[in-house]
């Protein structure tokens, strides 16, 4: 114990002395180790943090797929009793709406949104959650108004008033009775959301809930989560379900007909069913390209250290002539490395906490209580203090391996600070790994950032630049379509009249966000099971909505005024639905058959776009008029001249001059929503922390060149003061250092060109629209790296070529 409190105290000197290298060793790996204690903190949250409940590895979701849609999706109420009888391998199962609902909580003269978590009673029992507060449900609590609060909402909007229990709070106009609080830490069943307040999902009067609806086994809309029983394997729960989906299909053709039911592990399923395929491969990928960063930024450590102790050479002979064993100078070495290593995982810890901060600081385009909790918890401290030692190992080992086995006569007659030819190759080998390995990152950043630019410039079907949105929900305000078909009216005309607004409209959705869902049927179609109907997206637009939002029409005309109640009803489809329906034939004036039994006739033909995903097929869309289907929430679209930043508050004090208590909400423009919801701002963030990381590995192995030619400079000053005496130029002694470093660099090059095109083949499925042979991109990398190292080395090279000869020759 004595010895290492003694390397200790020697290596803390010895960092001490030389604090410019310390400085610089422990910054470049916290850089390092940050990066990837970052990314390690959101897949953490993802995918590796457990639950905040009894047992959590016992629970499964389960979700429901089908012809109609590419990804699992909800199930309805009577499903859920169907399953929740599959006693023999379920503990019991709990359901919840699929997502959290706003409503208005009205107090003290002032309307505030607040987010509701609809769940069956039993979902605190299952979950083994108690209440820090009151209590939870009872079983027998299916349709009374009552609600439990989130811990963080008790404390910020109820300021953590103990006198809340039993008393009364009005959401939507409608009493609810607070019966608890949740326990602080437990945010519900939903990763990435919080919601403020959890009811019974049969609770009465309250606007995003619909008893009634909840009956119909074509409801899908509920999420399920079960607890298998003690030493029942999910691989018998899987049989269990699917031998009961199988049965209900039998049972029940018009709804269920060709429905599977997929279980999975809940830590497999997150955030959401729909996503949580993409989830492992992008979080392998995002951690594969941080560790690049990092073993590039270990060679650097390494050559820094291996230069460092090779003129260390007499000292470690010293040591080695007077008894001191190799064992024992690796030992000192390594005790330096470990302690630049965990210096730098502190360092690390601080750089994760601000790209934490960062990553956080974007703002959630959905309408949703998104809440991302990437706070390091005690695995990724872990994390972390392991990669520090690690790196601390890896960095000192090559060096302290060669160094700690001297030449003593060769070293004790030369001097310090000579390297012999097994530390060069070893110098020589680092550097062209660092080279390699950025040569690979720089790939695959590339590729990442022109799959970014490609999904920025995929033709969505319509015009994001100088469009505005912003919404209203008159439903939660007791308006009934009367009312609140004039009061949407009169916000339009508002709106048409204020400067710089070229068009203004209304929707019930916009793309990339929640859609309605239809059944359809053709004309000419017996079938009128919901089964064998066709399953589309849909939207309830108002007048002028397609001018508005850029989407050409093709055929036909688009609603004006004249469909209103009075009018036989009318339904614009996308080309998409009219060539599924009517393939080859005149699509106009065509009937369409709902589920629900009413009929509509098409007028018009639009283009087709993108509603859900960038990659989609070609998505059937169905457009209904908004004066025949008058709905809530309301979303207003206005088109602007130019930028639309300046017009949202004119148009609130529009909306306010109307109706002060109204919330208004989500209020973006086109670009922000995109940029911002899931769909881009995966995509963008990922273009751009992988440049990051690019430029940071670039910038590692231009240092890393510099380095090493200037350590063969210093090395080889005698032997170039030979060359100049015997008559070499400077421009010979110049191209002799440029050529032999930019060899190097180009077998550096060639390695990473060849790891790169092989990784970014891996990596096929995560890039968007690229193909991994993009000669283009690649080109552009292996030229921006060249011209890096030469400018690199091009510093140290000059300066060889003005060494004085009579000075290299008294160098020693």
């Amino acid at each position: 114990m004595g010895a290492w409190l003694e390397d200790l105290r020697y290596s803390l000197r010895s960092l001490r002395k030389n604090l410019g290298l310390t400085c610089v060793a422990i910054v470049t790996l916290g850089l390092g180790i940050g990066f990837n204690t970052a990314i390690y903190s959101v897949v953490n949250a993802f995918l590796l943090r457990p639950l905040p409940v009894r047992d959590p590895g016992q629970l499964v979701v389960l979700a429901a797929r089908d012809k109609h849609t590419e990804v699992p999706h909800g199930m309805s109420f009577p499903d859920y009793r169907d399953y929740r009888g599959l006693t023999n391998v379920f503990s019991d199962v709990l359901a919840r709406r699929e997502f959290a609902f706003a409503t208005n909580w009205k107090r003290d003269n002032r309307t505030d949104r607040i987010w509701v978590d609809a769940i069956t009673p039993n979902y605190f029992q299952l979950l083994g959650v108690s209440a820090a507060l009151g209590r939870t449900f009872q079983a027998d609590q299916t349709r009374q108004p009552i609600a439990v609060l989130d811990y963080t909402c008790w404390r910020e909007k109820f300021g953590a008033d103990r006198g809340i229990m039993g008393q009364t709070i009005t959401l939507d106009g409608h009493p609810l009775t607070v019966i608890g609080v949740a326990p602080e830490g437990f945010r519900g069943t939903q990763v990435a959301m919080r919601p403020d307040i959890y009811v019974p999902l049969q609770a009465p009067g309250l606007s995003g809930l619909n008893p009634e609806r909840f009956e119909q086994r074509d409801a899908h809309e509920l999420r399920l989560l079960a607890r298998l029983k003690p030493g029942v394997s999910i691989a018998r729960a899987r049989a269990a379900v699917n031998l009961l989906a199988a049965q209900l299909a039998a049972q029940y053709p018009d709804t269920n007909k060709g429905v599977t039911v997929i279980t999975i592990p809940e830590r497999f399923a997150r955030p959401e069913p729909q996503v949580s395929e993409a989830l492992p491969a992008i979080s392998v990928a995002s951690m594969a390209i941080v560790g690049l960063v990092l073993l590039i930024a270990c060679a650097n450590i390494a050559n820094l250290l291996l230069v460092r102790a090779t003129a260390r050479g007499k000292e470690m002979a010293l040591r080695s002539a007077i008894g001191a064993s190799r064992l024992r100078i690796m030992r000192l070495l390594l005790t330096e490395s470990l302690l630049l290593g965990i210096l730098g995982g502190a360092t690390g810890v601080a750089v994760a906490h601000a790209a934490i901060r960062v990553m956080r600081s974007r703002p959630p385009s959905v309408d949703l209580p998104v809440y991302m909790d990437w706070s390091p918890d005690g695995r990724v401290l872990l994390f972390a203090t392991v990669v520090a030692l690690l790196t601390g190992i890896l960095c000192g080992l090559a060096p302290a391996l060669e160094v700690s086995r001297p030449d003593l006569a060769t070293a004790l007659k030369e001097g310090a600070g000579r390297a012999t030819g097994s530390k060069r190759r070893l110098t020589s080998l680092l550097v062209g790994g660092q080279v390699g390995v950025s040569m690979l990152l720089l790939i695959l950043a590339g590729l990442f950032i022109r799959g970014a630019q490609k999904a920025q410039e995929v033709d969505l079907g319509f015009e994001r630049n100088n469009l505005l949105l912003l919404s209203v929900d008159l439903a939660k305000q007791n308006y009934d379509q009367t009312h609140g078909r004039e009061f949407i009216r009169r916000v339009l005309e508002e709106i048409q009249a204020m400067p710089g607004v070229r068009g203004a409209s209304v929707a019930e959705c916009i793309p990339f966000e929640r859609q309605g869902n239809q059944t359809v049927f053709s004309e000419d179609q017996v079938a009128s099971r919901q089964a064998d109907g066709l399953s589309v997206f849909s939207n309830t637009v108002g007048d002028d909505y397609f001018r508005v939002m850029g989407i050409p029409m093709l055929r036909g005309r688009a609603f004006d005024k004249h469909d209103d109640d009075t009018a036989p009803r009318v339904a614009v489809v996308n080309e998409a639905l009219a060539s599924r329906l009517w393939p080859g034939q005149d699509r106009l004036r065509r009937r369409i058959r709902l589920a629900g039994g009413d009929v509509v006739q098409v007028i018009g033909v639009v283009k087709t776009g993108k509603y859900a995903f960038l990659n989609e097929a070609p998505r059937p869309y169905l457009y209904l008029a908004f004066r025949q289907n008058y709905g809530s929430p309301s979303i207003f679209h206005v088109r602007t001249a130019g930028a639309p930043t300046p017009l949202p508050p004119a148009v609130r004090q529009a909306i306010r001059a109307l109706d002060p208590d109204l919330p208004i909400y989500n209020v973006k423009t086109m670009r922000e929503h995109l940029e911002n919801g899931y769909v881009f701002s995966g995509i963008i963030l990922g273009g751009a922390m992988s440049g990051l990381f690019g430029a940071i590995g670039l910038a590692l192995a231009s240092i890393g060149l510099y380095g090493v030619v200037a350590n063969t400079v210093s090395q080889r000053t005698r032997e170039i003061g030979i060359r100049t005496a015997l008559g070499a130029s400077g421009a010979s002694i110049l191209r002799l250092m440029m050529r032999e470093s930019m060899v190097l660099a180009a077998v550096g090059i060639a390695a990473g060109f060849a790891s790169g095109l092989g990784a970014a083949r891996l990596l096929k499925s995560v890039l968007f629209s690229v193909d991994p042979a993009d000669w283009k991109t690649i080109a552009v990398v292996v030229a921006a790296l060249a011209v890096v190292a030469a400018a690199a080395c091009l510093a140290p090279a000059r300066r060889a070529a003005r060494v004085d000869p009579l000075v290299a020759l008294r160098w020693e």
